[in-house]
């Protein structure tokens, strides 16, 4: 059992459910992201390439301001980045663990919060 040190993952609180509004936009401190607002990952090389959805595989493209497959939202319910493509909305980044494929990929996201 881990000893107490009163980190955030040992807090809880109480919200009563006629109470409860959950946060669809505005700024989440906790992952420094803006919720369900879209953007690009973009490469730092002179180039600016960006990550975009190809089915269950992340690829390189030139910068389209109009591709949505170029385009991730941060989905506050499932803790996830998620494309922002409409035929890909259900696929979140999936970052392997050790001892697996080194690529970040796409992947249908099962994440859920109740």
């Amino acid at each position: 059992m881990a000893a107490r040190n009163n980190a955030l993952r040992q807090k809880w609180q109480l919200v009563y459910i006629d109470q409860f509004k959950e946060q669809v936009k505005g700024f989440n401190k906790e992952f420094g992201l803006y919720i369900n607002r879209p953007f690009s990952i973009v490469n730092m090389l002179p180039m600016n390439r960006v990550l975009a959805a190809h089915g269950s595989n992340l690829v390189i493209r030139t910068y389209n301001r109009d591709d949505k497959a170029q385009q991730f939202v941060f989905n506050q319910k499932k803790k996830a980045i998620m494309s922002n493509h409409p035929s890909y909305k259900r696929y979140s980044l999936s970052i392997p663990s050790r001892g697996r494929s080194s690529n970040v990929a796409l992947e249908v996201s099962y994440t859920r919060w109740w």
